[in-house]
């Protein structure tokens, strides 16, 4: 996003929140600007400008948003469209229906975090002979748990702006952490 972006939405946060930004002075205005500039820098006008009327509509304290809660309002916009546990299971039961002979096909054909939550392919293998109710209650408890796990490590971590990732290693150790699945594959 660009500054003047970031002045645009500033302005509508601004309309609706008067008294939170009276005493602002201009220099404070600027800083706010940047900062917000350096924090949503990883995202498109579009989909700031979302998460705010988002905000907006469900703010119930009348309370002007933190830049967090931007990004937090974001996250919630953007996760609306992701698999939730369940919905996650159904995708590695079907996967496991099929993996007496194919599990590294169907290991392949999974989103990247159920690939994480699976572990790899073999686990699939595993999975596909084993008796149906271990996998109905055992399994599917364990693959839920990791699941959700997961899920709440990569929204936190999706969170922090490219740059702050990259200066902390995330992407580096997330990218150690699959290559290491990758070795247990095979």
């Amino acid at each position: 996003m660009t500054k003047d972006e970031i002045v645009k939405i500033i302005f509508v946060i601004r309309a609706n929140y008067p008294e939170a930004y009276a005493k602002l002075s201009p220099n404070d205005l600027d800083l706010l600007t940047t900062s917000w500039a350096a924090l949503l820098n990883d995202y498109t006008y579009e989909q700031v400008s979302v998460a705010v009327q988002n905000y907006l509509v469900n703010d119930i304290y009348g309370r002007a948003p933190k830049i967090g809660q931007i990004i937090d309002s974001l996250k919630k916009v953007e996760t609306a469209k992701e698999l939730n546990a369940n919905e996650a299971w159904a995708l590695v039961y079907k996967a496991i229906q099929n993996s007496n002979y194919h599990a590294e096909e169907e290991f392949n054909k999974l989103p990247p975090i159920v690939q994480k939550a699976v572990g790899n392919f073999n686990n699939l293998k595993d999975y596909a002979v084993m008796n149906i109710e271990d996998v109905q209650v055992t399994v599917k408890a364990h693959f839920k748990s990791i699941y959700e796990t997961e899920s709440k490590r990569e929204k936190e971590l999706s969170k922090l702006p490219q740059a702050i990732r990259d200066r902390i290693g995330v992407n580096e150790f997330l990218r150690l952490e699959e290559n290491a699945n990758v070795r247990t594959d095979t």
